[in-house]
């Protein structure tokens, strides 16, 4: 018999911060894509949902919004020269280039 190791409030709570902290988006794809996006996924040694994650953020950034959704840093496309990250705001300092 399998042991239910989160009881209800833990589930409770749970769905509550997931509800503050994250926008949900439902998409809708052929049969038997979500196979192919998961082997995919898998054999690089990421999630479905990392992969989804990812390939949005690159089709972004090569697009031309260089705001990065998924990952450790954030650019302000108003502000080239800042950025933002988990660990707090940046700035991008060019260095001089080698003679």
């Amino acid at each position: 018999m399998a042991v239910n190791k989160y009881t209800e409030a833990r589930k409770r709570a749970n769905e509550k911060y997931n509800a503050k902290t994250y926008d949900r988006i439902n998409i809708a794809i052929p049969k038997g894509a979500k196979d192919k996006i998961k082997v995919h996924a898998e054999q690089r040694g990421e999630s479905v949902n990392g992969f989804i994650k990812r390939a949005i953020d690159e089709t972004m950034e090569r697009d031309g919004d260089y705001t990065v959704l998924s990952g450790a840093a954030r650019i302000q496309p108003d502000r080239m020269d800042r950025f933002t990250s988990d660990a707090g705001d940046f700035e991008i300092v060019k260095s001089a280039p080698k003679e």
